[in-house]
């Protein structure tokens, strides 16, 4: 169910298009660039950039070394796998998700691996922080979100601990950013381990956050 927010909220956006919100929300596009950390690196896609830890590696990098490909990450517990991603990197223009994994962490069979999923989605009309936070909210099942301050501008958060049937713990953060056009939804997630990698690094992830001129 969890899984399921980011994707059942981009449905409710979509059939809202043809009424577009008075207001928007707009985040600021001219920040200066982060510039860098030891021991970390940067991904760049179409219309942001982010910085992660150099263990955490897209899918294809980290595992084709191995063998494994997208989809089996998604059979072992991948964050992705819930969405029905056949790729990572950018789908089609407006809609696109991004799969990083912490190479440190070894799957759990059927459980989330560590990582982070980035879904963007394009509204024309735009949208609210508001808007898209409540929607968010509403899928999962009334959590609530707060206010955070990143250097190109607000965003909210949401954070939560489920146990699994196995009796493990997932942890889970949600960043949620609406730049006029452009939604994006950070999705954190940890199967044990006390939430430690997302404790250590989500925040410090989010800052390095760059953002390009929404999709027009």
């Amino acid at each position: 169910m969890y899984r399921r927010a980011l994707f059942l909220a981009t449905f409710t956006a979509m059939a809202l298009i043809g009424c577009g919100p008075r207001e928007v929300t707009k985040m600021k596009t001219d920040v200066p660039a982060f510039e860098g950390a030891a021991g970390w690196h940067a991904y760049e896609k179409t219309g942001f950039s982010v910085w992660v830890p150099d263990t955490w590696k897209l899918p294809e990098e980290e595992d084709a070394a191995a063998g494994l490909s997208f989809g089996d990450l998604q059979n072992i517990g991948s964050v992705g796998a819930a969405y029905g991603v056949s790729q990572v990197g950018d789908q089609l223009p407006g809609d696109f998700v991004m799969q990083i994994v912490d190479k440190t962490q070894k799957p759990i069979p059927g459980e989330p691996v560590t990582g982070v999923t980035v879904s963007h989605l394009h509204i024309p009309g735009g949208s609210t922080l508001k808007n898209r936070a409540e929607v968010i909210e509403k899928e999962l099942m009334g959590e609530e979100s707060f206010d955070v301050e990143l250097p190109c501008g607000p965003a909210k958060k949401i954070q939560i601990k489920q146990k699994m049937i196995t009796g493990d713990e997932v942890y889970r953060m949600w960043f949620i950013i609406v730049n006029e056009t452009d939604i994006y939804t950070f999705l954190f997630e940890q199967t044990g381990g006390q939430g430690m990698a997302l404790k250590q690094n989500a925040d410090n992830i989010m800052q390095t956050l760059r953002l390009q001129p929404p999709t027009k």
